[in-house]
């Protein structure tokens, strides 16, 4: 088993018991579930998939001060937060991209700032006041609404100019006996909400190699 599978396993035995708690927190706040955690989802299969395959591994990692965030619409949603934050820490840990983690930082040490709001995504016909987010399925065949997730990464080095991305994913809500949507990955609640953190944090972690900000 080579060293990058190695990670994979070992974050998904991290985060398999750490989620049921998050997801409820995360998708009953948009006013999804109404107390029932069974109902199936839909991962939207607009946004391109990253895995941990897809970071190659750096030769020196350095140190970074990793700050997150959960926001939804009424503001900040500590809870969330505190919830999620051990999974994020995780999948930048297992990233190999750093050599260690920190809450604290200093003014020579670079800064990970991960900020994730969510709102609900609108069903077919209901109105919206919110233009659609970029990258996201609207009306996706077979659902009836759900939650847009925004991850807002900055990733500042030490003395200079910080990188800073926008990513856009969502879950949606499948109706009883809709159709499949194409290319849509049918889940489980808490297993949903751990493909969308976990994929927007690589898909920025991967960016900011590629741009060689890392």
């Amino acid at each position: 088993m080579n060293m990058n599978t190695n990670r994979i396993v070992s974050l998904r035995l991290v985060t398999a018991i750490r989620f049921l708690p998050a997801l409820a927190l995360a998708v009953l706040s948009a006013g999804l579930l109404t107390g029932c955690l069974s109902r199936n989802y839909y991962v939207d299969p607009k946004p391109a998939r990253v895995s941990f395959e897809d970071l190659p591994m750096v030769k020196s990692p350095k140190p970074v001060q990793l700050i997150f965030d959960v926001y939804n619409e009424t503001g900040p949603f500590p809870e969330a937060t505190r919830k999620l934050a051990p999974a994020v820490l995780d999948v930048v840990t297992f990233s190999g991209l750093f050599s260690s983690i920190a809450k604290v930082g200093s003014d020579n040490m670079p800064r990970l700032q991960l900020v994730i709001t969510e709102a609900p995504l609108p069903g077919p016909g209901e109105p919206s006041n919110q233009p659609a987010p970029q990258g996201v399925s609207m009306n996706l065949p077979g659902t009836a609404g759900g939650v847009v997730y925004t991850l807002s990464g900055t990733y500042t080095p030490a003395g200079k100019v910080p990188v800073k991305k926008v990513y856009n994913h969502a879950i949606h809500v499948a109706t009883p006996k809709g159709p499949r949507p194409e290319g849509a990955k049918r889940m489980r609640a808490m297993s949903a909400v751990d493909d969308i953190v976990g994929q927007m944090t690589l898909t920025f972690l991967r960016d900011l190699q590629k741009a060689g900000a890392l």
